[in-house]
């Protein structure tokens, strides 16, 4: 996702992903709607030095939603080093 352009963003995921950001300046957030595409049960993997918070995933990866069609709201922080990620989930 290029920052430059903005930073909301929506994907609908086919499959298990990765994303990576460019031109993200500290300290700005990035929401994600992400959309369970495909047949469902895919996740999302974030860089290198991402932080996701405690049971709602395994080192960069996001575990999401896993209904298809379900959405799923991210935020993402960078601190220069790290991206910080917060999610709501289960749209319907």
């Amino acid at each position: 996702m290029n920052c430059a352009n903005g930073f909301i963003g929506t994907v609908t995921l086919p499959a298990t992903d990765s994303i990576t950001f460019t031109n993200f300046d500290k300290w700005h957030t990035i929401k994600l709607l992400i959309t369970q595409g495909g047949s469902g049960n895919n996740n999302i993997i974030f860089p290198a030095g991402t932080i996701i918070p405690n049971g709602f995933g395994t080192g960069t990866q996001l575990n999401l939603t896993t209904t298809l069609g379900a959405i799923d709201m991210v935020f993402v922080e960078f601190d220069g080093t790290h991206y910080y990620i917060t999610i709501a989930k289960n749209f319907q």
